[in-house]
């Protein structure tokens, strides 16, 4: 069964990889409300949803009627069931979905008690197709749920749903990548995300397909070391995806390559990434930097502090501070500590902020040249009044003690 917070991640967008391929949507400026539902909340659903161009108007309304009083079939009868009564019954209980994993638990156990009724599970979901675009949760958590049964009969419904044109983009996408975190995945699955990689058709006004740009990003996830019992298998999908990096060309496909490198840790790809950090696109080179702090020894190579040094983007300068951060913990190397001093003086926003998390790592590790770098941008930073950056300040004074902190306080009033 899929741990909890996978769960989660699952049902709100899938992984990283849906995260991604949605700012890429949001980048070209097309299908933004398709990428996700909105994180779990207590408040009201929205009241209205943007109508993506490509998918059946949205509408509040369940399309099939069931009796109100029908109970759940959790009898542990051996047999094809209708989920209609049980999913029916699930929503008047939890009608904005609030209990996510309690709800997929029953709908897993219903599969299990059920067998054979993942097909009539899809096709209830099938017919949530606008309610799925409205941001409706049952369907979702219904999709979640054939995501999280871990059966060979509910990963071939997925890859069905993933496959068929006529769904809502949001389905497909969110079908693939429950498709890529499922147990007990075979080459049957790899074989069908390969497909959907190459069915390029893009949606209405958008320069790339959602679609394929996420499947070939899951094609990555399978190759994760323990997920392809089959080793030919699991050698086929890192050779798509090292293939991708090296042949694809459009910034959307070289992104969902890049992903896929991430999603599957493995540091022998590490080296098809040194091109992608001199691309011509912001986005492709900060998802190669943030891929460097999920692979093994990425920022290690020599190449990539080389790279840090040139980059000129804000928003990449920061994604390899991260990168930096999450792969080497409490305590940077000294090179890349001597970096995030190098930068620290110019930079402000979301940069800014990273290079003060790097840098304050370093200083409290214990590097005195850190926390003299850390002081000098909190004076610099003061000094500016009216017009400082108050969030940067924030994190630079909870790297300083407060005898320095306030010293440098009182210092800046005095002035």
């Amino acid at each position: 069964m899929t741990p909890r917070a996978t769960r989660w991640s699952l049902f709100f967008g899938g992984a990283a990889v849906a995260a991604s391929m949605v700012a890429w949507a949001t980048h070209e400026g097309t299908l933004a409300s398709q990428g996700s539902a909105p994180a779990p909340s207590a408040a009201p659903a929205p009241t209205a949803a943007p109508t993506p161009t490509a998918a059946p108007t949205p509408t509040a309304a369940p399309t099939r009627s069931v009796a109100p009083n029908a109970a759940p079939a959790l009898s542990g009868a051996r047999r094809v069931a209708d989920p209609g009564p049980l999913l029916a019954q699930l929503e008047r209980e939890d009608p904005r979905g609030l209990r996510v994993d309690a709800q997929i638990d029953r709908i897993v156990a219903w599969l299990a008690a059920n067998p054979g009724s993942a097909p009539a599970l899809a096709a209830w979901i099938r017919e949530q197709n606008s309610r799925y675009d409205a941001l409706a949760p049952w369907p979702r958590i219904a999709l979640a749920a054939l995501g999280a049964a871990g059966v060979a009969e509910a990963r071939a419904e997925l890859r069905a749903l993933a496959a068929a044109s006529g769904l809502s983009s949001a389905l497909r996408l969110h079908a693939l990548m429950h498709l890529g975190r499922s147990a007990g995945v075979d080459a049957s699955d790899l074989d069908a995300l390969v497909a959907l990689s190459a069915q390029r058709t893009p949606e209405p006004g958008a320069r790339s397909s959602m679609v394929a740009t996420a499947a070939l990003s899951t094609v990555g996830a399978l190759a994760q070391a323990g997920r392809l019992e089959d080793p030919a298998a699991r050698e086929r999908a890192l050779s798509v995806v090292r293939t991708a990096l090296e042949a694809e060309t459009d910034p959307a496909y070289v992104l969902a390559a890049v992903q896929g490198v991430a999603a599957s840790s493995e540091p022998a790809l590490l080296p098809a990434l040194e091109p992608l950090s001199s691309h011509g696109d912001a986005e492709v080179r900060a998802a190669v930097a943030s891929a460097l702090g999920r692979l093994p020894g990425g920022t290690d190579a020599g190449w990539a502090l080389a790279w840090a040094s040139r980059e000129a983007t804000a928003r990449v300068r920061a994604e390899l501070a991260r990168a930096v951060q999450s792969a080497n913990g409490a305590e940077p190397s000294p090179d890349w500590t001597a970096w995030a001093i190098e930068s620290l003086p110019t930079e402000r926003g979301t940069s800014g902020r990273a290079l003060v998390a790097l840098a304050g790592a370093a200083a409290a590790a214990g590097s005195q040249p850190a926390r003299d770098a850390l002081l000098v941008r909190f004076k610099a930073e003061q000094a500016l009044g009216g017009s400082a950056d108050a969030a940067l300040l924030r994190d630079l004074g909870q790297h300083l003690d407060a005898n320095t902190l306030g010293a440098a306080i009182a210092a800046g009033s005095a002035h």
